[in-house]
C-alpha cells in the first residue's frame, strides 16, 4: 500500500475538485484506513473460490451510499481506490518483487520521501480530529488509534531523514500519484453521473494471505 503521506499528497492534489467545507474531513478520510486494522479497514474481498483478492469498491459505495457527500467517507473511499492503483503501479508498472529485505527498504524509502512530498506538494499540515468523529462508523470505535496516527504525521512534517530513497523513488511516487489522481478524478466524475467507477476485477490479485 502507498505511505500516508503519500495518500496526503494526492488529496492535496483533489483539493481543487472537493467542496471547501468538507476539504479537512476529505483529507483526514483520506489516510484514515492506514490507522485502522487493515484486515477491516480496507474492505478486501475474495472470489474465484478464494484464489483473488481485492478491494470492495462497489461494496463500500453501496454501504455508503447516502454518506459520499461527506467529505471524510469520500476521502475514506478515494484511499481505497489509490491503493487499488498502487499495487498495480508497484508490482506491474514498476516491477517490485517483494522480499522481506525489500519490504523493510520500502518503506525506508517512505520515510526518505516525506520532506520532498512535503515541499512537491505543499503539505503544510495534518488534518484534525473532529469533535462529532466518535459518532461515524468508520472509525470503528478506535478513536485513540487514529489520534495517535495523526500525531505520527505531525511529527512526520518536521522530521528529516537522511539519504536517497533506493527502491521507490521521487520520480516513481510522482507517476503514482498523477496516475492514481487521474483515476480519482475519473472516479468523481462518476459519482457525477459522468463515465464508470473503477472496476475492482481487473486490479484483483492472487491471495497470498
Amino acid at each position: 500500500m502507498a505511505s500516508r503521506m503519500i495518500h496526503l499528497a494526492a488529496g492535496y492534489c483533489l483539493a481543487e475538485s472537493i467542496d471547501p467545507a468538507q476539504l479537512q474531513r476529505f483529507l483526514l478520510g483520506s489516510v484514515m484506513p492506514d490507522a485502522l486494522p487493515k484486515t477491516v479497514s480496507h474492505r478486501f474481498r475474495y472470489f474465484d473460490g478464494g484464489r483473488r483478492k481485492t478491494y470492495d469498491l462497489a461494496g463500500f459505495r453501496d454501504r455508503y451510499r447516502d454518506r459520499l457527500g461527506d467529505g471524510l467517507y469520500l476521502g475514506y473511499y478515494m484511499h481505497l481506490v489509490e491503493d487499488i492503483v498502487f499495487r498495480d503501479h508497484l508490482y506491474h508498472r514498476v516491477g517490485y518483487v517483494p522480499t522481506e529485505e525489500k519490504l523493510v527498504q520500502l518503506h525506508r524509502d517512505y520515510t526518505l520521501l516525506n520532506p520532498y512530498l512535503r515541499e512537491r506538494y505543499g503539505i503544510t499540515e495534518i488534518p484534525a480530529l473532529p469533535d462529532d468523529i466518535a459518532d461515524e462508523p468508520l472509525v470503528m470505535g478506535d478513536i485513540g488509534a487514529v489520534g495517535r496516527f495523526l500525531e505520527d504525521m505531525r511529527r512526520e512534517l518536521t522530521d528529516d531523514p537522511q539519504g536517497e530513497p533506493v527502491c521507490y523513488t521521487k520520480e516513481t511516487a510522482e507517476q503514482y500519484i498523477e496516475l492514481a489522481v487521474g483515476v480519482c478524478r475519473n472516479e468523481l466524475a462518476a459519482f457525477a453521473g459522468r463515465g464508470e467507477h473503477t472496476d475492482e476485477h481487473s486490479f484483483s490479485w492472487l491471495r497470498h494471505n
